[in-house]
């Protein structure tokens, strides 16, 4: 399988998450994934949270679910 196929291009997303005013433009669905799960704030993952992540992770794994929230 394809680095591409594995971890997909997506429209660019310019996040702040280095602290305020600092940017990362996130390119692929495993740029997202990683900055969902080690950037996203704790009070902030609720369920559009969860359907997000796993949303990448599906992509990511060919539509099989890696981890379980």
């Amino acid at each position: 399988m394809t680095e591409e196929a594995i971890n997909p291009e997506i429209e660019s997303i310019h996040a702040e998450i280095h602290g305020v005013g600092r940017y990362k433009t996130l390119l692929r669905v495993g740029d997202l994934a990683e900055a969902l799960l080690l950037h996203f704030p704790e009070e902030g993952r609720g369920e559009a949270y969860e359907t997000a992540l796993m949303a990448c992770l599906d992509c990511m794994g060919g539509g099989r679910r890696h981890l379980p929230l």
